[in-house]
Formats: C-alpha cells, sequence, structure tokens
C-alpha cells in the first residue's frame, strides 16, 4: 500500500473518530468529582471506560497520520532508506507502548491492575518512564542516517555552487 494512501485512511479514521465521539451517549462521557482522600484532587468518576477505547482508537490514527507524513517526507528517489526503516519501526513501537500504556489504564480503572512502578501508578510510569522518552531514539536515528543518506558529496557540491552564485550576484550588486 502507497503511503499517500494510508495517510488518507489513517486521516479518513481520524475525522470519523472526532464525528463518533460527538455522537457518544452523554452517559459514556468522562465525569470528575474530589477524591475521597484528597479532596482537592479530581478522579473520573463516570465514563473513563466508555471514552478510552475513543481515545485509544484517536490515539492510534494520529500516530498513523504523523507516520504516513514523515515517511512522505523521508522518501528520497522513491524510497524510504534505511531512516525510514528505522522511523517506521519506531512508529510501530511508540503503538505497541501506547497500546501497553492504554491496557494498563483500563486494568487500573477496573480495578484488577493497581501496581506501582517507580513510585507512580502504572498507567502514569508507562507514560513517563517509556512512551515520553521513546520518540528520543528516533531523533537519535535522524542524526545518524539523515547526513548519510540525504546529503551526497554530490549535495555538498551543489549547495557551495548555490552559496558562490549567490555571493557573485551580492557582489554585483555592491
Amino acid at each position: 500500500m502507497r503511503l499517500s494512501h494510508i495517510l488518507f485512511l489513517a486521516s479518513t479514521a481520524l475525522l470519523l473518530i472526532v464525528i463518533g465521539s460527538f455522537l457518544v451517549s452523554p452517559s459514556l462521557r468522562p465525569a470528575s468529582g474530589p477524591d475521597v482522600a484528597y479532596e482537592s484532587l479530581d478522579h473520573a468518576e463516570v465514563g473513563s471506560m466508555g471514552t478510552l477505547w475513543w481515545g485509544y482508537a484517536m490515539g492510534l490514527a494520529i500516530f498513523a497520520t504523523l507516520a504516513a507524513t514523515v515517511l512522505i517526507g523521508v522518501r528520497r528517489r522513491g524510497r524510504i532508506g534505511s531512516l525510514g526503516l528505522w522511523l517506521t519501526v519506531g512508529f510501530v513501537c511508540h503503538g505497541l507502548i501506547f497500546t501497553a500504556l492504554v491496557v494498563s489504564y483500563a486494568r487500573y480503572v477496573d480495578g484488577s491492575g493497581s501496581g506501582f512502578f517507580g513510585g507512580l501508578p502504572a498507567p502514569t510510569a508507562w507514560m513517563l518512564y517509556v512512551l515520553w522518552p521513546f520518540p528520543s531514539l528516533m531523533i537519535g536515528a535522524g542524526m545518524v542516517y539523515f547526513e548519510r543518506e540525504y546529503f551526497s558529496d554530490e549535495d555538498q557540491r551543489k549547495f557551495d555552487a548555490l552559496i558562490q552564485s549567490g555571493r557573485k550576484r551580492r557582489g554585483a550588486r555592491n
């Protein structure tokens, strides 16, 4: 499947999810109230599970839209190359990590998962310790592979020629 088709399908899914979320029964929409032990904190009372899967689907559609857009941008000569391969693996892993976070949250909300990791509830630990830092690995892959794949000696010569021609034009004007 072409990247443009994936982008179209992911964008269409995102649109349908947004429209569908407005059609959700008001009884399934989240509502919060003060926590029993800590009155200054709110916690979800109603609707967390009802909207969790809408949010999960929306998150995956956003990942797919972003991935397709980025991969379209890194294509060179019709191929995505090593950088695109690393980014694809990164987006798939990011989606899997996001899935683990959502499943952890669903278990936490229904009471079957109450574990802590690193001093935080499991869903929060997934978010802070794994999901947020993960894009740094993708940025690292971009730093390693970009120059190697997308900036050749010929590109450097063309760039230098453009700089020289710009300097000559400026010199002619002064």
